[in-house]
Formats: C-alpha cells, sequence, structure tokens
C-alpha cells in the first residue's frame, strides 16, 4: 500500500501546528497575581492566575490535587 504525498504532507503540518500549540501553551506567560474566586458551593479559593493554570487554584496549579 502506497501512501499518498498529499497524506504525508498533512500529516507533517499536522505535527508542525500541534508543537506550535503545545509550546505556546507551556511558553506563553501572562502577568497575573493570584485573586480570590467564590465557586458554585460559596467557598473561597485563591485562583493561580500564570501560565497554563491560569483558571486553576494554586492546590490545582502546584499538582497536589485530582
Amino acid at each position: 500500500m502506497r501512501t499518498s504525498k498529499t497524506t504525508v504532507w498533512l500529516s507533517i503540518l499536522v505535527v508542525l501546528l500541534a508543537i506550535m500549540a503545545a509550546g505556546a501553551g507551556l511558553l506563553w506567560r501572562s502577568p497575573g497575581e493570584p485573586f480570590a474566586f467564590t465557586t458554585l458551593r460559596d467557598q473561597a479559593v485563591q485562583i493561580y492566575n500564570q501560565g497554563v493554570y491560569r483558571y486553576d487554584t494554586l492546590f490545582i496549579g502546584a499538582g497536589c490535587g485530582l
């Protein structure tokens, strides 16, 4: 079975775009300070507000929670 040139080039394009998306997610830094947020269960939590974990709590952003 032969693979077409179009399939090979599209596969390479998908890989390159995936690398760019992953790199942007890991390296894009947004300035910000942690801020308080009230959850739907009326609990106050601190939101990390930086990088990939921008909208996660400090506990989840540190990798301690599941």
